[in-house]
């Protein structure tokens, strides 16, 4: 990955995140670091919205609550008994938005099992597929990132309509 391909291994990487961080909001705030000033617009003082990705975190999914814009969780790497999990974890500690990413489509196969402790996705038909996503909101997700198998004129309408 990046980090190797850096010399970083994932402790240092995630080190030097948790280290920068404080250092950008500080800059987005207009203040001199070391020989950095960003003189960021009025419209633009205080940065970005920071939204923290971790998908099982103990330690980083109540700081996304506490200390930063909302929580990122991945279906492609979790499970849906790990993403309740979270979202209790992440509701509890008084976070706002909440975001499932990764989440594998695909209305063309045939209807595949997702048991609550296997991978998540929305593989099969298009009702099948809506219950699995209300689920998610039903559990207080916010928002859902769809990935598609095929980018079809059919399937984006498909997809456009789980939720109504």
């Amino acid at each position: 990955g990046l980090g190797a391909a850096l010399g970083l291994d994932y402790g240092a990487r995630l080190q030097a995140f948790e280290d920068a961080l404080p250092v950008m909001r500080r800059l987005w705030r207009g203040e001199t670091v070391g020989a950095a000033n960003l003189t960021p617009w009025p419209g633009a003082m205080g940065g970005p919205a920071v939204l923290i990705g971790s998908w099982g975190g103990k330690r980083w999914i109540p700081r996304a609550a506490q200390e930063f814009d909302g929580w990122i969780a991945s279906a492609g790497k979790t499970n849906l008994d790990t993403l309740a999990d979270g979202i209790e974890r992440y509701r509890s500690a008084g976070g706002k938005r909440a975001i499932v990413t990764n989440i594998a489509v695909d209305f063309g196969g045939p209807a595949e099992p997702c048991p609550d402790d296997g991978p998540f996705h929305l593989r099969g038909a298009p009702d099948v597929a809506a219950q699995r996503l209300r689920r998610l909101r039903d559990l207080g997700f916010d928002d859902a990132v769809l990935v598609l198998k095929s980018a079809s004129e059919a399937n984006l309408a498909a997809a456009r309509g789980l939720l109504r």
